[in-house]
């Protein structure tokens, strides 16, 4: 009997001290208490008042999973994509440089030193036979030195193959030679929205150095116009150029030996070169500049002992944004070669983007050799399609530090007419598969210089 009544009180307490259900509420009444008027100490842990915010339990998760975040692999693909997209209007303003980095980087007071390596791995299949190679497309280096803000000089050397592209031998076999790619002196003077450039030497061509400018796959593969031979990236002599308006109107022109690095001054004539450039001001897209421009170029030329006729008519249209680039070119030869009789053409048309900042790019690219003007059965096409990858970016003044890598695959289709033995183009139709590192780099040394010191202090 007492015991009995024992569990009844000790049911009845408890029933006493168990929470009011949220639609039931129990008013503040003579024996009970708000929980403002209840001290903290006095509070059960087991049993929390209906007031405070308790944090919900799903009904399905485990015990003790309710505190954990959330590691599905959906969760985990959802938030990358949540990133990649905001990546998209606001990125870290390091994760991509400002430029192509096939600009040719002017010194500003102080010493400039930078250099680029182009390296990779080949396999090749044709119908003769299967081929694979190690390469060393390019390895140089420069230093520059501005005086002043206008006033400087700028040194570049460089490690090329001596054969051509389609070359079968070179210099000594296909020896990697070596030689000055620029040296040259300039002056930059500005004139309120004008800015003149003025350089002598051996100085770099006007229509490669506009246009390459705008192009961010240097590494993979050069300009068509430098592939094909229609222009040499620097020749002695000097050039002179005006720009409005931060580059919205630019005139350049130039006077050369037309010989370009590989031979001295043949004959009495020189080159002259014109190209104009229009571009529009800078907009923003996904919050980073985009520019459009256009250019046209002409060249009244010579090469070579006999004066052959070496002209050209060139344009090009580029589409300029951290984060893609578009690009179409074109040129049109009157003598090439050596041979003033023979008229061949190029074009080519390129497209890369960023997917997934320093992880994962895309980029293809299109070209067209003429070697016979348009005659039928003379075109040499290749076509390219690569991924890339940017482990390091480091942005600086006009331009960029990078180590870029690609795998890329290349088809080659030359027409009946086109190829090294006319008749049998299948002695040059290829696939190739290709692994290919890029790594530029430049720095001010008086920045890094001030830089440690203040590190130092």
């Amino acid at each position: 009997m007492n015991s009995g009544l024992l569990v009844a009180l000790a049911l009845r307490c408890v029933t006493a001290q168990a929470p009011a259900a949220a639609d039931e509420r129990v008013p503040p009444g003579p024996e009970t208490t708000t929980p403002e008027e209840t001290a903290p100490e006095a509070r059960s842990e087991e049993a929390p008042l209906v007031d405070e915010e308790v944090p919900a339990v799903e009904e399905d998760a485990a015990p003790g999973e309710q505190d954990a975040p959330a590691t599905t692999w959906t969760a985990a693909l959802q938030d990358a994509a949540s990133t990649w997209w905001a990546g998209l209007v606001e990125v870290d303003p390091d994760a991509l440089p400002p430029v192509a980095t096939g600009r040719l980087v002017m010194p500003r007071q102080g010493l400039l030193v930078f250099g680029q390596l182009y390296a990779g791995y080949r396999f090749l299949v044709s119908e003769p036979a299967l081929f694979h190679e190690f390469v060393l497309e390019r390895a140089d280096v420069g230093i520059g030195y501005g005086f002043d803000d206008w006033l400087g000089f700028v040194v570049r050397y460089e490690a090329i193959r001596s054969g051509g592209p389609d070359s079968l031998f070179g210099v000594d076999g296909d020896s990697i030679l070596s030689r000055f790619r620029h040296a040259f002196a300039f002056a930059e003077p500005g004139y309120g929205p004008v800015t003149l450039t003025l350089r002598a030497g051996l100085i770099p061509d006007v229509w490669i150095d506009t246009v390459q400018a705008e192009y961010d796959l240097r590494g993979l593969v050069p300009l068509a116009a430098e592939r094909r031979a229609f222009f040499d990236t620097s020749d002695l002599g000097v050039s002179a150029a005006a720009s409005l308006f931060d580059g919205i109107l630019e005139a350049r022109a130039s006077f050369t030996n037309g010989e370009g690095r590989i031979q001295r001054e043949q004959n009495f004539g020189k080159n002259t070169t014109a190209l104009v450039s229009l571009r529009t001001p800078a907009w923003l897209v996904f919050s980073r500049p985009m520019r459009l421009a256009a250019h046209a170029a002409y060249r009244d030329g010579s090469l070579g002992a006999g004066s052959a006729p070496d002209h050209r008519v060139a344009g090009a249209a580029t589409l300029a944004h951290p984060w893609f680039h578009l690009g179409l070119e074109a040129v049109y030869a009157f003598g090439h070669q050596g041979r003033g009789d023979l008229q061949t053409h190029a074009v080519g048309v390129w497209a890369d983007t960023v997917i997934v900042p320093r992880v994962l790019g895309v980029a293809v690219r299109y070209d067209r050799f003429g070697t016979n003007g348009w005659a039928p059965s003379s075109g040499v096409h290749n076509l390219q399609a690569a991924l890339f990858t940017d482990p390091f970016v480091r942005p600086a003044q006009d331009g960029a530090s990078r180590v870029r890598l690609y795998g890329c695959l290349t088809g080659q289709l030359v027409e009946a007419e086109a190829g090294p033995l006319p008749g049998v183009p299948q002695a040059s139709n290829h696939v190739q598969v290709q692994f290919g590192l890029e790594a530029t780099g430049l720095f001010f040394v008086d920045d890094m210089w001030a830089a440690a010191r203040g590190q130092g202090s």
